[in-house]
Parts: C-alpha cells; sequence; structure tokens
C-alpha cells in the first residue's frame, strides 16, 4: 500500500469511528420524541450551519462551478437525503440492527458499480474481504439472531436501497468530487441534503414542537461530531484512496465502534458471537489493506 493509500485509509476508518457514535445521538433525540427522519434533517440542518460557520472563518468563497454543483446536488439527493430517508423507513419496518445490516450490502454495491462503470477489477482476496466484513458486520449487529422470518418484503427491498444509496454517495463523492475543495462539497451537500428532506410533511413542525434545550445541544454535537467532523475525514480519505471499492469496507469499523458505544454507555452485552464478529471486521479491512 503507498503512502497515500495508508493515510486515506487512516482518514477513513477516523470516519467511520465517528459515524459509530450515530446511535449514541440518535438514542438521546429519540429519548426527546424525535423520529429517525426527525433526527436526520437535525443532523443535516445543523451540518449545513456548521460549515457555513466553518467556511466564514477560512474566508472561503461560497462559488463553485456548475460541474461541482451539479454532483452535489445528485450526493445531496441520493448520499444524504435519499440514504437518511430508507434508512429510516428501513427501521421503522425491520428495526434497526436489520437495518444497519443491510445498510452495509454497500461495499457490494460498490465493488459491483466500480467493476461494471469504471472497470476497476474485483480480485480473489478483495472478495473473500467483502464476504468476510459482510459476515462480520451482521454477526456485530445481531449477535447472530436475526430472525428472516419476522422481515417484510418491502423493510428488505427499501433496505438494500440505504445500501445502494450509501454506495452512490461513495461513487459519486471519490470519483467525481474528490478534486474539489472538501468542504465546500460538503456544505452544499448537507444543504441539498436538508432542502430535499425538509419538503416531508410534518418533519420541521414536528421538531418545532419538540424542542428544548437539552435536545438543541445534542442535535448541535450530532451535526459535528457524527457528521461534519465525520464527513471531512471521509473526504480526505477519498482523496487518498484511489481504488473506490475498499472504502466503505474501511468504513465498516463503525460497526464495532457502536457496538462498544452500546456497551459501555447503555449497558449492552457483547456476546461471543458479536465479539467473533469484530473480530472478522477487523480481518477483513487488514485483508482489504493489503490486497
Amino acid at each position: 500500500m503507498s503512502k497515500n493509500n495508508t493515510i486515506g485509509t487512516i482518514y477513513v476508518i477516523l470516519a467511520g469511528c465517528l459515524w459509530g457514535t450515530i446511535g449514541l445521538f440518535t438514542a438521546h433525540l429519540s429519548a426527546f420524541g424525535f423520529s429517525s427522519l426527525e433526527s436526520s434533517f437535525l443532523r443535516l440542518s445543523n451540518a449545513s450551519f456548521l460549515m457555513f460557520i466553518l467556511l466564514l472563518i477560512r474566508k472561503t468563497s461560497f462559488k463553485i462551478n456548475r460541474t461541482a454543483l451539479k454532483y452535489c446536488f445528485l450526493n445531496g439527493l441520493i448520499g444524504e437525503a435519499l440514504n437518511n430517508l430508507f434508512y429510516a423507513m428501513t427501521i421503522n419496518r425491520i428495526g434497526l440492527a436489520s437495518a444497519a445490516i443491510l445498510q452495509y450490502t454497500a461495499p457490494i454495491f460498490v465493488a459491483l458499480i466500480s467493476a461494471l462503470v469504471f472497470h476497476e477489477q474485483i480480485k480473489l482476496k478483495r472478495r473473500i474481504a467483502l464476504a468476510i466484513n459482510i459476515a462480520g458486520c451482521l454477526l456485530t449487529v445481531t449477535g447472530g439472531k436475526l430472525v428472516i422470518s419476522n422481515m417484510s418484503f418491502e423493510g428488505i427491498f427499501i433496505g438494500f436501497l440505504s445500501g445502494f444509496t450509501y454506495a452512490l454517495m461513495t461513487i459519486i463523492s471519490a470519483k467525481k468530487l474528490y478534486m474539489y475543495d472538501h468542504m465546500m462539497v460538503l456544505f452544499y451537500s448537507f444543504v441539498f441534503g436538508s432542502l430535499f428532506l425538509a419538503v416531508v410533511p410534518n418533519v420541521i413542525s414536528g421538531i418545532i414542537t419538540k424542542m428544548s434545550y437539552i435536545s438543541f445541544v445534542t442535535a448541535i454535537m450530532f451535526g459535528l461530531v457524527g457528521t461534519v467532523l465525520a464527513y471531512v475525514f471521509y473526504m480526505k480519505g477519498l482523496e487518498k484512496c484511489r481504488e473506490t471499492a475498499n472504502i466503505p469496507v474501511y468504513a465498516s469499523i463503525e460497526t464495532i465502534v457502536a457496538a462498544l458505544i452500546g456497551l459501555f454507555a447503555f449497558g449492552q452485552q457483547i456476546s461471543f458471537i458479536k465479539l467473533i464478529g469484530i473480530m472478522m471486521v477487523i480481518a477483513s479491512i487488514f485483508l482489504t489493506s493489503k490486497g
């Protein structure tokens, strides 16, 4: 692995670690009565505001060329708004654990799209790493207790859409936006994502009726830690990692961090099966980095 790839891998892994805190913030917002969709809007709208402040501090011009703006529009629609919406809908239909598993089918979609569109080879070692990674995520999130019979076809289908939109976000960012200013790209992507979610009926009115000082601070921290900082590291990683199919595998360390937060913050136990899953995710990241 080249020096640039190594640095890029570290950035993406850091992003995955920060994304692992999403469950912590959503659990607190849920306790205040916010739905998954409302939490998603709070996440993106606060991230937009924070990125705006950061760009003002940097004294950056908000001008961006039309090509970049077009892909920021697509990223905001697909990678931010639709991904958050599909993920929330999946949670409502089949539960958080199953939704998280389907979200992490993204590496398969990225590998297939990269092979079909960008002619990236899917080597045997990468195929094995993808299989180990997905199996590891499955065990880490569910502890091996996934009950297929209780899932609705609709929930499964929408869950795959969440994984597919996450994969498209990776493709768009890695192939079309990596050469532009990261902060500017993130700002416009967050803004477009927020605007798309804002048009969903009753989202804003529902947030207003439930908002308090504590929930407001929680939402701001969600936008900062679980979104702005995570995406800044992610975009910097995309700039360095030129093999797009590897990126979601590195980011899947999110499931490990989420499991650890569940253990220490909420007292959720890590069973032997979950521990095996964690070890499989780590092994898949190591195997991918060597491929």
